[in-house]
């Protein structure tokens, strides 16, 4: 069934639905939405699980890869909004991902501060 042919279904389908009722039994479906959350690739913390907060600390090779990686994943996909963190491993993982171009930077995606537990282990 092409486009057309779905509409006009639909149409016909929501005015038989609302004979006798005084009001149109059928609403327009909003277009599905998807959200992308993307984690800031490695860094030589998250490696040695060590807390992460407010340091910043830069993207590991590996992390560079994982990056690039999410830029072929994402290739096609069109985006409304992109934000990103203002740490640099967040910033840096958009670039190599090839999202920076539309990324804003949003201070308050910026990572807990973990005080006294910063780059500890636990």
């Amino acid at each position: 069934m092409n486009p057309t042919t779905q509409s006009q279904t639909w149409q016909k389908t929501c005015e038989e639905s609302a004979i006798g009722s005084g009001e149109s039994a059928c609403r327009p479906i909003p277009k599905l939405q998807r959200l992308y959350l993307v984690r800031h690739g490695e860094t030589a913390w998250s490696l040695t699980g060590q807390h992460t907060g407010r340091t910043d600390i830069a993207l590991t090779a590996r992390g560079e890869m994982e990056a690039l990686k999410l830029a072929e994943r994402l290739h096609g996909a069109s985006f409304k909004r992109v934000f990103t963190s203002p740490l640099q491993r967040a910033r840096r993982t958009s670039e190599f991902a090839a999202l920076s171009r539309v990324a804003e930077i949003e201070p308050d995606l910026a990572e807990w501060d973990y005080g006294d537990y910063e780059g500890l282990r636990t």
